[in-house]
């Protein structure tokens, strides 16, 4: 069986305020969408299956006396007599925990996507992403304006236009930067 108060980080006689408090804190930590560890998702989904467990008293008391049962002779005819039972109840449980962990955190990301909040910084993306690129575009056209002016109203001064082919590379770095951004 799972040490779920190892995994929650807590003490095995830590109250219900002190199990939700560290549930609170590692699933902000390890949710899938604020973290890209790969591994982020099954660790959320580990926390949440330790929360629901750890917050029903009747399994919570059962996991208690379980550790703290001692190894006589009596309690391992005990474990021999009942050990398919309760693997195949705790799997089962576990399974019917780690899919309600897994539409959790896809439901609140999908609800999470319908309020206003999400539709604001959503737009205020596309606004921010469009500036970056006209700034971007500016530095690309502008050295090179300069250059053809100075080619035909002051052809003396000629220089090679090296600054502007920097200037030009720089452009496109921050042109190409939103793409860049939202791969990652």
């Amino acid at each position: 069986m799972k040490d779920y108060y190892r995994i929650l980080q807590i003490n095995r006689n830590a109250s219900e305020t002190e199990i939700k408090t560290a549930y609170r804190k590692l699933a902000m930590k390890y949710h899938p969408d604020r973290n890209a560890h790969p591994d982020a998702h099954s660790l959320f989904l580990e926390i949440t299956e330790a929360y629901e467990f750890l917050i029903d008293p009747d399994q919570r008391n059962q996991q208690n006396s379980e550790s703290s049962r001692t190894t006589t002779a009596q309690s391992e005819s005990a474990q021999r007599s009942d050990p398919y039972y309760r693997r195949a109840f705790t799997e089962e449980e576990r399974e019917a925990m780690r899919q309600r962990a897994y539409e959790h955190a896809r439901q609140r990301y999908e609800e999470y996507k319908k309020t206003a909040h999400y539709r604001f910084f959503a737009r205020a993306d596309k606004f921010i992403n469009v500036g970056v690129v006209l700034i971007g575009l500016a530095c690309i056209i502008l050295p090179w304006y300069n250059f053809v002016d100075m080619l035909q109203n002051r052809p003396k001064e000629y220089q090679p236009p090296v600054m502007h082919v920097l200037a030009t590379l720089f452009g496109l770095l921050i042109c190409l930067s939103p793409i860049i951004v939202k791969r990652r």
